[in-house]
């Protein structure tokens, strides 16, 4: 009798084992991979030529145009929020592997309150610490006949509220996105994961750039109460957030221990505006396109290696590259997918940016540079990304919290850097590649 009652445990334990191992680890079938990510990628793209296409515009707007510091908060505040949902899909992605094929909509309902709550948080939080370092560089520039009141009240208010809304806006667009996946048996990995950061970026850009032309027509009556009550607003209801966030377990330790991760991202997504040498449109126009195309990549594989590896036995341990790119598991061979779908997908972007703005010409040496210089980096952040996992949970740290700010800012650093070196050579070999007409 016990032995029968140890097998029907075994056998008990095996099923729940099997059935965890099935939630939690990706389809190998890499045709149902390359189905499931080619629309989320190429959609993403879009959003990515989209918000390129906003931050050129952007140039010509009366906010931008009125307040210059506008241009330097507007990368770190899109790199946060980026980060943010990132993270925000992650986690409940991970939530969607473990349990959430079991959970009612109720209960997808009370996540999705509980994380609106954390990200709403650290939206405001970060965007202050990102705009305080931005209003010090407007007073310190200033000139005496500028009221620089009215502009910090501006920039502060505009920045608080674009942030705060897109962070309701795109929580709840990122966990319907999360849940309707797993109701139609599909990996939200593959779907929500590359539209997560476009996405932001697009509502975040435009949320800014609206709000900021409503806020400058207000401040010009003026009404300085108008402009301050987003402010006051979220002062009171912020510390309102937090408690909700700190007295639930799965948000306790992102609201704990998360800040120092993502505080260091929004310094790093400052770092690429050094770059900009000549003109906005250098970077709004081809930054875009050429660092998302990646970065959706890489994270896109990052999150099967954290989902595959959490529960085998070489989880913690450093790869090596035949590892990653050997084609040895499902995983290496996703991750080599997407390094070949790279191409195809700059060529497509870096086409039509060049028929858009170089006069409907067509620069064969800017989009070879371009796609080598795409190639060598997506190939190098799938290494550094599968790195990261093995490094964090060595260190028993949370890898939806601790990899994701630190791989897409290190992704547009470095993007910036080649960038750059991609419109130098590809100017040396013609002069017309920095071309650009309004």
């Amino acid at each position: 009798m016990s032995d029968g009652h140890g097998s029907d445990d075994e056998s008990t334990k095996s099923s729940v084992t099997t059935a965890v191992n099935t939630a939690v680890e990706p389809n190998d079938s890499l045709l149902l991979f390359f189905i499931q990510t080619t629309p989320a990628l190429l959609l993403a793209g879009c959003n990515t030529l989209f918000s390129g296409w906003l931050y050129d515009r952007a140039e010509a707007s009366p906010f931008y145009d009125r307040i210059h510091e506008a241009f330097i908060l507007t990368p770190p505040i899109l790199g946060l929020k980026g980060n943010i949902e990132m993270t925000l899909v992650s986690r409940l992605s991970t939530f969607s592997h473990h349990t959430g094929f079991n959970k009612s909509w109720w209960e997808w309902l009370k996540s999705l309150a509980i994380n609106l709550t954390l990200i709403w948080t650290q939206s405001f939080v970060l965007t202050l610490f990102a705009s305080v370092i931005t209003l010090i560089m407007l007073v310190y520039r200033a000139h005496k006949d500028v009221d620089i009141y009215s502009y910090c009240i501006m920039l502060l208010s505009t920045a608080i509220t674009a942030t705060t809304l897109a962070s309701a806006l795109l929580g709840t667009l990122m966990c319907f996105l999360v849940w309707l996946s797993v109701q139609i048996n599909v990996d939200p990995d593959n779907v929500a994961t590359p539209l997560s950061a476009s996405t932001s970026d697009v509502v975040t850009l435009a949320l800014f750039i609206y709000i900021g032309e409503s806020q400058l027509k207000i401040t010009e009556t003026p009404v300085y109460l108008v402009n301050l009550m987003p402010i006051v607003i979220n002062i009171l209801i912020v510390p309102f957030f937090a408690y909700v966030s700190y007295v639930h377990e799965d948000t306790r330790p992102t609201l704990i221990s998360g800040w120092g991760i993502l505080i260091l991202a929004v310094m790093l997504n400052g770092v690429p505006k050094l770059f900009n040498l000549s003109s906005i449109t250098f970077w709004a126009v081809w930054k875009q396109s050429f660092n998302n195309v990646q970065s959706t990549q890489h994270q896109v594989q990052y999150d099967r290696w954290r989902a595959t590896e959490a529960d085998s036995e070489s989880f913690g341990r450093l790869c090596s590259p035949v590892t990653v790119y050997g084609c040895q598991d499902a995983d290496s061979k996703c991750g080599v997918l997407l390094i070949v779908c790279s191409v195809p997908l700059q060529v497509v972007f870096a086409v039509v940016l060049c028929l858009i703005y170089q006069d409907g010409s067509t620069n064969f040496s800017l989009i070879s540079v371009l796609v080598v210089s795409s190639l060598a980096q997506v190939t190098f952040l799938i290494f550094l990304s599968h790195c990261l996992v093995a490094l964090v949970a060595r260190f028993n740290m949370d890898p939806d919290n601790c990899s994701i700010p630190v791989i897409t800012s290190f992704a547009d650093l470095t993007g910036a850097g080649l960038l750059y070196l991609v419109f130098l050579i590809a100017g040396k070999l013609c002069p017309y590649a920095l071309k650009h007409d309004h």
